[in-house]
């Protein structure tokens, strides 16, 4: 489902494309839509600084090897630079005399091969790293976890795709119901209330079944996939049972655990960074302990001319999401933005219903996941956009790019 909402899928649906047919699947797009001529693509440059002055941005970068720099000045700023990009290491980790990378820098597997390697976390990358360190034949592979998270699987008791059940809006309506709804939607969310946790109960049973999940999450499903939860295989399964991989389930101990280590691998996740912008805008960007609010996940009220695409929302299809924000930028939040109070008033209720149910974290304020039809849907909505697959007979089919076309 990785698709251009008017590009042709990368890959066959249902496949999973590794990091280079993803970068290969851009490139092309690039090249068939002649972005090139288009627009002016700097791909040598990095930005240092980002500063406004007398109503306008001024962006300064280093230019390639030699880190010349450039100054260039626009009237509109919109940072697209993905969800995280600052690799989190503990620095509790320093003290040890193993080798210590984050996940993202440990590209290459053979380095693992004949090592005792450690592995902390117990995210997707986590779980990943320890695999392939395993495959890699290292000596002895540990994972070490705080808490466990609900595996999904790609198919539901190998059999049910799980997108029929994330992208549809069956599967949105079985969730938290969002703070946004008509008295009418609201009312079928109450009638079903029950059934729906039992739906629930159900998928955890399931799941604790398919993949023989040693510790019983601490979140429920419903709430832990908006944070930890992720999208697996049957590996990792295979490599505890097969002795490959230890699993473990508590605080690490840096002085017992990395004891006789060669390698830890941190799949510890990333830390966001604002310091880019000057210290004005950082102050008016005001960043809560639980991330960037910001009015549709794109606007912030109180910074004129800039707009984050990308960069502060995190769905189960990243790609159509933020396709779709960029419509609504070039369509709605360049000439006509509700007031400033009218935002502010929409983040206020989006903050409020996520703190009373989602677990604390640094990203909670991004997080859409599930919830993304009713983000779409509000997004397409302001655009004076139909609704796509709303009849009731459409509600068990997966929501795609193709449905925008």
């Amino acid at each position: 489902l990785y698709q251009f909402v008017d590009g042709e899928p990368s890959l066959s649906p249902g496949t999973f494309p590794d990091g280079l047919q993803v970068m290969e699947y851009i490139r092309a797009f690039v090249r068939t839509r002649n972005l090139r001529s288009r627009c002016t693509i700097r791909e040598d440059h990095t930005v240092v600084s980002i500063a406004r002055r007398e109503g306008k941005w001024s962006v300064e970068a280093e230019v390639g090897a030699t880190k010349e720099r450039s100054l260039d000045s626009f009237d509109y700023c919109v940072v697209c630079t993905g969800m995280y990009h600052v690799p989190n290491v503990p620095a509790a980790f320093s003290s040890t005399t193993a080798c210590v990378v984050h996940s993202s820098r440990f590209v290459d597997a053979s380095e693992a091969a004949n090592k005792s390697v450690v592995v902390v976390g117990g995210g997707k990358s986590a779980i990943d790293c320890a695999v392939a360190a395993a495959k890699a034949k290292a000596t002895s592979v540990r994972l070490i976890s705080r808490d466990v998270h609900w595996p999904v699987p790609r198919k539901i008791l190998g059999l049910v795709p799980f997108q029929w059940g994330t992208y549809s809006r069956l599967g949105h309506f079985l969730l938290p119901a969002h703070w946004n709804l008509s008295a009418s939607e609201r009312w079928w969310h109450d009638v079903f209330a029950a059934p729906k946790r039992l739906v629930w109960r159900a998928l955890e049973a399931v799941f604790a079944l398919q993949f023989d999940i040693p510790v019983r999450p601490r979140h429920p499903l419903v709430v832990d996939l908006f944070g930890g939860g992720q999208i697996l295989t049957s590996e990792l399964d295979h490599a505890v049972r097969s002795g490959h991989v230890e699993r473990i389930v508590r605080d690490v101990d840096v002085d017992k655990d990395f004891e006789g280590v060669d390698l830890v691998v941190c799949g510890t996740g990333f830390a966001k960074d604002y310091s880019m912008f000057d210290a004005e805008t950082q102050s008016l960007l005001a960043v809560d302990e639980d991330g960037l609010w910001l009015y549709n996940n794109v606007i912030p009220p109180n910074v004129p001319g800039l707009a984050f695409v990308g960069s502060e929302v995190s769905t189960f299809n990243n790609i159509l999401t933020q396709w779709l924000q960029a419509q609504w930028l070039s369509k709605v939040a360049l000439d006509s933005l509700p007031s400033v109070e009218r935002m502010k008033e929409a983040i206020e209720r989006d903050k409020h219903w996520k703190r009373s149910w989602m677990p604390k974290s640094a990203s909670r304020a991004s997080l859409v996941q599930l919830h993304m039809t009713k983000y779409h849907d509000t997004l397409a909505e302001s655009m004076g956009w139909p609704r796509v697959k709303s009849k009731w007979y459409e509600w068990f089919f997966p929501i795609t790019a193709d449905d925008f076309r």
